[in-house]
C-alpha cells in the first residue's frame, strides 16, 4: 500500500451501540454519544477515524470538545482522548465483545 492510499475506516454498528450503553468517560453520567478521537491520529483530517478509536462521552461534553478542539478540551477535562479510546477497547475485550485471533508466533 502506498503512503498516499486512504484506508477506509472500520465501522461497526454493534460496537457503537454497545458504547452508547456506557457512562460518559468525563462525567460518568448516562446518555452518551460515541466520540471519534480528533487531532490525534495522522491522516484523519477531514474524516472520521475508525469506530475502534472512539469512546463514550455525554452530549454536552461532546459539543464542548468539538467547539474547543481536542487538545484544549483534554486539558480542561483532565482526559486524554487516546487513553479513553484504549480504555473502551479494553472494556470490550474484557467483555468478549472483541476477540483477537493471533495467527503468528507467540
Amino acid at each position: 500500500m502506498s503512503a498516499k492510499q486512504k484506508i477506509k475506516p472500520w465501522r461497526c454498528k454493534g460496537y457503537t451501540e454497545w458504547m452508547r450503553s456506557l457512562p460518559c468517560r468525563v462525567t460518568m453520567n448516562e446518555g452518551v454519544d460515541c466520540h471519534h478521537i480528533i487531532n490525534v491520529l495522522p491522516g484523519s483530517t477531514g474524516g472520521k477515524v475508525a469506530d475502534i478509536f472512539a469512546f463514550p462521552i455525554g452530549r454536552e461534553s461532546h459539543s464542548l470538545l468539538h467547539s474547543m478542539g481536542g487538545r484544549a478540551f483534554e486539558k480542561r477535562a483532565g482526559i486524554n482522548q487516546s487513553e479513553e479510546a484504549l480504555y473502551t477497547i479494553n472494556q470490550a475485550l474484557e467483555q468478549g465483545l472483541i476477540t483477537i485471533i493471533w495467527n503468528g508466533d507467540e
